[in-house]
Order: structure tokens, then C-alpha cells, then sequence
């Protein structure tokens, strides 16, 4: 097998490859992808649904995932498999699997999170702050445990507390909700939340002191955003088919939107050489973050809040992403929204 992998990555490096090869190839690859993502949906690490029904529509999403990793040249090189592999010693068996695993990992993980972006942008936000708790708030720790990431409170920085119960259950979606609703009464951001709901964790001594992180966003992403909202009691003096046609145009501004900064970014930045492709998309998914608290909400956060810190900028793409939230603002007073006084831009 190793000898086979060997010579195939080789063909495929040195662009020496046939059909068949490049088929192996492929495969090979899907099929480390499918692997990962069959874990990840076991452990429900997921956040956002990948419908299929057997195992080879799991093999096609992953497919789809990774097919920027097989674009090639004019030349048939397959661009990128080259310069990963490219530094690496292709005689050296043992590394090869590893290097490849390693590769299409991060890849599978890239996409899945650009998909999430993309999909839910507002649900990709809460999720990296929930993440971004424990390096805000002294008080709030996780630990990790077959795969998963729990959170509990501890004020006085002990790496794992010896009170946190395991033995006991863990807490009831429906009490973590109530307790969501009254932490969003008092506090503003996701640590605060956060925190108030770690400490009435730790407080209740019939359930266990901790609470794993999946668990913990759903939650939030019910309270904070609404993902299974139920509007019959809080809106029911409302007119239902005027609440799903101001839906839909907010729908409607948001998309439209999205297209003028594209647009903008494509004309300004990527057909000038100014940018790469990786950055047009980092771009768009700041602002659309940005413009859908402003269009949904009628309020923002500081830049800074949207940045994504796995990303590495510099001041000139700042510069440029706050010149493109200018025009952005300026296409909704004029185009979308022609009464936009009253909204805070």
C-alpha cells in the first residue's frame, strides 16, 4: 500500500500521471475526507447539517469539498498538490500518508468552516466567540474529553476543579434555555452570557458542574438568534403574511447587497492583482457578517469584532474593508432602503 501511494503521489507531483491515476488519486483523498466528517457528525461537532442518506453522498460532499486541492494548469499540474508536496522527501514512505492525511484535513476543515461562513454567518459568529470565552474571561475553562470540548466555571484558576460532578447528569436543554433567556437580560456579549450561565451550572449541585460546547451554542444560537423561534405567542397580534414579506425583502436587500460588494471587491482589488482569491472571500465574509447585524438588527459591533483572528491581515486590507463598508452603506441609503435615516450607519 505504502509502495502504491508512493509512486502514485510521485506521478502526481512530477505530472507523470494517467486517468487512472488521477482517479486513485481523488479517491484516496474523498475517502480520507469522508472519514473525518463521518467522526465529526458521530460527535455531533458539526453546526450546521450535511443531508445524506448513504455513504457515497458523503463521499460526493467531500468530493466537492476538496476539488479546489485538484485544479490544475494548463500544463495538467495539479497546482497545488505540487507545492505541499513539493518540499517533501517523496522517497521517504512513512511521511507520505501522514502528509497527505494532514493536508486533506486541513483542507475538509477550511471548506466546512467557509461553509458555515457562508451558510450562517451569524451562527459561524457566535460559535468563535463562544470559542473566544475562555481567552476573554479569566473565569470561564474548558477541558477536553473524547473529542469534545466542555466548559465549566472556576474562578480561581485551577486547570480542572475536583467539584464539577461527573458522576452527576448533565444539565436540561430546556433549564440551560431559561437560564440563556435571563443571562441575555443582564449582559451583552457572549463571555458575560457565557459566564452567567457557567456559574448557574456550578451552582446547581444536581447536575454536573460543565457543559460541552455544542451544547452550550445550540443553546445560544436558539436565544440569541432564533433558530427554532416560535413566533405564535410573541408576534401573534402581527399579521403573519406581513411578517414573511418583510422577511423576505430584508432577504432580498441582503443578497443584493452581497452581489454590489463582489462586485466592488472583483473590480477594485482581484482584477488588479491587489488581491488573492483567499482574500476576496475573507473579505466578503467580514462584510457579510457585518451587514447582516445591520440589516437584521439595526446594529453593529466594532470591526475589530468581525475579523476573524485565524486570518492574517494588514493594515491595507483594514483600510480596504472599511472603504468597502462605506460604499456598502452608501448602496443601501441610495438603492435598497431610500428612507435609511433612521437606521444607525
Amino acid at each position: 500500500m505504502k509502495q502504491t501511494l508512493q509512486l502514485l503521489i510521485n506521478r502526481i507531483v512530477n505530472n507523470s500521471y494517467s486517468i487512472s491515476d488521477l482517479k486513485s488519486f481523488i479517491h484516496i483523498c474523498s475517502s480520507i475526507a469522508t472519514a473525518y466528517l463521518k467522526t465529526e457528525i458521530y460527535y455531533k461537532r458539526l453546526f450546521f447539517p450535511i443531508v445524506h442518506k448513504e455513504d457515497s453522498d458523503l463521499q460526493d460532499y467531500a468530493i466537492d469539498l476538496l476539488a479546489d486541492l485538484f485544479a490544475t494548469d494548463e500544463k495538467g499540474t495539479l497546482i497545488k498538490i505540487k507545492k505541499y508536496f513539493d518540499p517533501i522527501d517523496l522517497r521517504n514512505n512513512e511521511v507520505l500518508f501522514d502528509e497527505l492525511k494532514k493536508l486533506i484535513l486541513k483542507v475538509t476543515k477550511q471548506e466546512l468552516i467557509n461553509k458555515f461562513k457562508e451558510n450562517d454567518p451569524a451562527g459561524y459568529r457566535l460559535l468563535r466567540n463562544i470559542k473566544l470565552a475562555s481567552k476573554r474571561n479569566n473565569k470561564i475553562n474548558t477541558f477536553s474529553s473524547i473529542q469534545r470540548i466542555y466548559y465549566y466555571f472556576d474562578q480561581n484558576q485551577i486547570e480542572i476543579p475536583e467539584d464539577l460532578n461527573p458522576e452527576l447528569p448533565v444539565i436540561h436543554k430546556d433549564k440551560l434555555i431559561e437560564i440563556a433567556f435571563d443571562a441575555i437580560k443582564q449582559f451583552k456579549t457572549t463571555p458575560q452570557i457565557v459566564e452567567y450561565l457557567l456559574l448557574s451550572i456550578y451552582q446547581d449541585k444536581s447536575v454536573c458542574g460543565f457543559v460541552e460546547q455544542s451544547t452550550l451554542y445550540k443553546c445560544l444560537r436558539e436565544v440569541k438568534i432564533g433558530k427554532t423561534v416560535t413566533i405564535q405567542d410573541s408576534v401573534s397580534h402581527i399579521n403573519l403574511s406581513q411578517f414573511e414579506s418583510s422577511i423576505h425583502n430584508l432577504e432580498l436587500s441582503f443578497n443584493n447587497l452581497k452581489i454590489f460588494l463582489a462586485n466592488q471587491i472583483n473590480s477594485k482589488y482581484l482584477k488588479k492583482d491587489k488581491i488573492t482569491v483567499a482574500r476576496q472571500q475573507y473579505y466578503l465574509s467580514v462584510l457579510n457578517e457585518y451587514f447582516y447585524d445591520l440589516i437584521t438588527i439595526n446594529k453593529v459591533n466594532s470591526l475589530k469584532h468581525y475579523l476573524d483572528t485565524d486570518f492574517i491581515i494588514s493594515k491595507s486590507d483594514i483600510h480596504r474593508i472599511e472603504y468597502l463598508i462605506k460604499l456598502g452603506k452608501e448602496h443601501l441609503k441610495q438603492e435598497l432602503f431610500p428612507n435609511l435615516k433612521k437606521m444607525k450607519v
